[in-house]
């Protein structure tokens, strides 16, 4: 975002990221439907002078949206400001940064090198590092919700006859924990045990319990423009 407000008044930058997801992150270049934002899209516009911007495209103020959406959106506007020439993107990663009597220096892990009046790390959330119990869990722990690593473990566990019990913390516990058969009420998710897993989106429990009336109308999202 830091390269869209520079866009938005016609300064040009550089835009260096070596992880094939810029103007996604970490959290927000998941695949899954059922990782969704733990804030209502009214609050989440990417313009602070545009307060409705993200709910506009969204389609529902009060609603919670798939990351992957907002990913999207994200990203639509950084291709717009690439598209207008003020954003160029290199893919590849920064190794070093040294000052120079200009300004800066930035070399690049591909042997390339960059030079800048300014530079900002705008690194973002990073995916977690290990706990302590990793190692002795051994093949049963996933560190990283957002991981390939993830996603094959939540299809093992829904495979398997025996059952299987995730377990976590916050909302990343939660979204590693739900699988693919549909929510009783929206038809998004199934849930492994614990039990009272409820479903990201519209609220219900895997009894098909429904939290309040406002969760009572669960509605589809969006095609992204």
């Amino acid at each position: 975002m830091l390269a869209a407000q520079l866009a938005r008044r016609a300064i040009a930058s550089v835009l260096i990221e070596g992880g094939a997801r810029a103007g996604f992150g970490t959290a927000f270049s998941t695949d899954e439907p059922a990782h969704v934002l733990n804030v209502r899209a009214e609050a989440m516009s990417a313009w602070p002078d545009e307060p409705d911007h993200f709910a506009r495209a969204f389609g529902d103020p009060r609603g919670f949206a798939e990351r992957r959406f907002f990913g999207r959106y994200l990203r639509d506007i950084l291709d717009q400001a690439v598209a207008n020439g003020h954003v160029e993107l290199v893919s590849s990663k920064a190794v070093a940064a040294t000052p120079t009597a200009e300004g800066w220096r930035v070399e690049l892990d591909d042997g390339g090198t960059l030079t800048a009046r300014a530079v900002a790390l705008a690194i973002g959330n990073q995916p977690p590092e290990p706990l302590g119990i990793a190692e002795a869990a051994r093949g049963h722990f996933v560190n990283n919700p957002w991981s390939e690593q993830a996603k094959s473990a939540v299809r093992d566990a829904a495979a398997s006859a025996t059952g299987r019990r995730a377990y976590g913390y916050g909302g990343e516990g939660l979204n590693g924990a739900v699988t693919g058969e549909a929510c009783p009420n929206c038809g998004l998710v199934r849930f492994t045990e614990p039990s009272d897993a409820v479903c990201p989106r519209c609220g219900t429990t895997a009894q098909g319990v429904l939290p309040g009336p406002e969760s009572a109308n669960p509605r589809q999202h969006p095609p992204f423009p």
